[in-house]
């Protein structure tokens, strides 16, 4: 009797077709790769930095409202000198949808930084700023360098996108406390 169960058990299994188990999230669409180098002119010594990734129609601030859509993080072990007084590291961020984008970065002097937590999400005085620039140009016709968004095509690899952080930020961002 047994061999007879273990036969038909034996039987049954060519028959079985195993189906991968999907993403129910998967659109899929091919995911792009933005990455490049972080330079970090101004502090005289690098910490961690976060390098923001935004639709360039929803930015982040002070330009908008806008929460991250993606984010790489690089310690401030990473950092290198370049022996002009300023420090480089790569960053890279991963399955990025096509679109535009803006890149802004955060060289978190104080460590108190955080993308996920709304409360921690921007920046206090004595941190820098930075992202990728370019020359723009004003109403007036002069010319000046601001944050310019970026263009990636669905499944494409961009390399070598700069990110530089120079601007000391003054400002301490609002607070309030609870009484009583």
């Amino acid at each position: 009797m047994r061999t007879l169960v273990l036969a038909a058990s034996l039987s049954v299994l060519p028959s079985c077709a195993w189906e991968p188990p999907t993403d129910f999230y998967d659109t899929g669409a091919h995911q792009g790769v933005i990455m490049g180098h972080v330079v970090v002119v101004g502090p005289e010594v690098p910490a961690d930095v976060f390098v923001l990734l935004y639709d360039a129609d929803n930015p982040g601030p002070p330009d908008g409202l806008g929460s991250p859509i993606n984010f790489d993080v690089v310690p401030e072990e990473m950092f290198e000198p370049d022996g002009l007084g300023s420090w480089s590291a790569p960053y890279g961020f991963t399955q990025v949808p096509g679109g535009r984008y803006l890149i802004s970065g955060l060289h978190d002097t104080d460590g108190d930084f955080s993308p996920a937590v709304d409360i921690a999400g921007g920046s206090t005085c004595g941190d820098w700023g930075g992202g990728y620039v370019g020359v723009v140009e004003a109403e007036d016709g002069s010319t000046g360098f601001d944050t310019i968004p970026i263009e990636l095509e669905e499944g494409d690899l961009m390399e070598g996108v700069p990110v530089a952080i120079q601007l000391p930020i003054p400002l301490e961002k609002p607070a309030f406390s609870i009484l009583g």
